[in-house]
């Protein structure tokens, strides 16, 4: 059932994130961020809320395909290292929680792979 939560979410970022073309978005750094907590929690299993779990690691799957070739990732990367990388981002900056969502994990991971000129 999680599995299957992930897949949906994963095909529902990519439109979420297309919209902010138009200058809407749906979700913003403090929303993330809370389904961010959901998401450690389920990982150490202290709780478990699918919904804010499954919303967190579906979103920042979802703008990692949508960037796809944008980014420079040398080698297999795994879902759990693009989860960690946009989770360090999200609190090392947490000045920027009001921005949309797809703008900060997409900063998060072009920081973290950047393309050489």
């Amino acid at each position: 059932m999680k599995s299957l939560i992930l897949i949906g979410l994963a095909f529902m970022a990519p439109l979420l994130t297309a919209s902010s073309a138009f200058g809407i978005y749906f979700t913003d750094g403090n929303e993330l961020v809370s389904n961010l907590y959901e998401h450690e929690k389920a990982e150490r299993r202290e709780t478990f809320n699918g919904v804010g779990d499954g919303l967190f690691m579906g979103f920042v799957i979802g703008v990692t395909d949508t960037l796809g070739d944008t980014l420079c990732i040398s080698g297999k990367v795994t879902g759990r290292q693009v989860y960690a990388i946009a989770a360090k981002y999200l609190k090392e900056h947490p000045e920027q929680w009001s921005q949309p969502a797809y703008q900060l994990v997409t900063s998060a991971l072009r920081s973290a792979f950047p393309c050489r000129k």
